[in-house]
């Protein structure tokens, strides 16, 4: 009964000392969190300034897209509105039947008409045999872009991106102090559903 009563009491003393880290890890974290969501509640639709540098590396985004979400138009807009000079961008289907065709010709064509002229190019990847759909885009992606490329870049299709996102994502690459660089995205729940909350506090977690 001892020994029982020992082993419990220790089990209890770790979930108290793991809830404890967690309440730091919570409050330690969430002041940046903090800072980022006052930013953007005062710049709706902006992202940090990037930094000034002399140059920036070559940079081939890889975008492989499938079906027709809703969210997709607006996402791949946003991709090919990226403040980046020295940019080549690739969408990247199984197909040429995929739903999200339709959705890179309206993309391509509207930065056709912009004063913005950015490279695009729409490649079909063909159906994968020995890994994944999207991995296989991804790596027709990659051997499909150009020879003057410094760096890679992988971006969803569902993700509406800030025009200065590449820059600040590449800020570190282009001075020397990484090779690899990633980030993570917040999630702004529009619905206050249970399953809407709860993927925003397993993301925050």
């Amino acid at each position: 009964m001892d020994v029982a009563f020992g082993i419990g009491l220790g089990y209890y003393c770790l979930c108290v000392v793991l809830f404890l880290v967690l309440v730091f890890l919570f409050s330690f974290g969430g002041r940046r969190i903090r800072r980022f969501v006052q930013f953007y509640r005062e710049h709706p639709g902006k992202g940090p300034t990037p930094p000034e540098l002399d140059g920036w590396p070559r940079a081939t985004v890889i975008v492989p897209a499938t079906g027709q979400d809703t969210a997709m138009h607006d996402a791949l807009s946003s991709i090919s509105s990226l403040e980046y000079e020295n940019i080549e961008i690739l969408f990247v289907t199984e197909d040429v039947d995929d739903p999200a065709c339709k959705v890179i010709a309206n993309v391509m064509e509207a930065a056709e008409q912009s004063a913005k002229k950015q490279s695009i190019r729409h490649i079909i990847a063909g159906k994968a045999s020995t890994c994944g759909q999207k991995n296989h885009n991804l790596l027709a992606g990659i051997a499909h872009a150009s020879e003057e490329s410094e760096v890679f870049v992988f971006f969803d299709s569902s993700h509406v991106l800030p025009p200065e996102l590449l820059k600040n994502l590449l800020a570190p690459v282009a001075r020397g102090e990484a090779d690899v660089v990633s980030g993570y995205h917040h999630v702004w729940p529009k619905q206050e559903s249970v399953p809407a909350m709860g993927r925003a506090m397993t993301v925050l977690c």
